[in-house]
């Protein structure tokens, strides 16, 4: 199924002389009903260079978690919503890298707000909203 509900791309400079750059794209996905994820799409330069693309990976809510080690990588979820009557989610993401051996430290390279609507409608729920549309009118 796969339908995306956002995508939200965050580019960022950092070090000292801002030679560092990444840009990360994350997609929100309705992977079926009621079960949501997340899909990354990361390039980054500098020091070090490369690209990495995957997912999606199910999120059920706020969480707080190292995805990938060597270097660490920091994933937070927060602000999680999930509206069902209106057929809304939104979440803020926040990742975070541990860059020390680069003498960096540990860098945020994504902060944004996902949100969106979610979910086809059934025939039989078009036909309520269509009859309570027609009612008001």
């Amino acid at each position: 199924m796969n339908h995306v509900i956002d995508t939200q791309t965050d580019k960022r400079t950092y070090g000292l002389f801002g030679v560092e750059k990444s840009e990360i794209t994350l997609t929100l996905i309705e992977m079926s009903p009621n079960t949501f994820g997340l899909a990354f799409n990361a390039k980054w330069s500098g020091l070090v260079s490369g690209h990495q693309a995957s997912g999606p990976f199910q999120v059920t809510g706020n969480q707080n978690k190292i995805v990938h080690q060597g270097p660490d990588i920091r994933v937070e979820i927060t602000d999680w919503s999930l509206d069902q009557a209106h057929r809304k989610l939104s979440m803020r993401c926040q990742i975070h890298v541990d860059l020390t051996k680069y003498g960096l430290g540990t860098v945020l390279v994504y902060d944004q707000a996902l949100s969106g609507t979610y979910g086809a409608m059934t025939p039989q729920q078009m036909l309520a909203v269509l009859t309570q549309a027609m009612e008001q009118a």
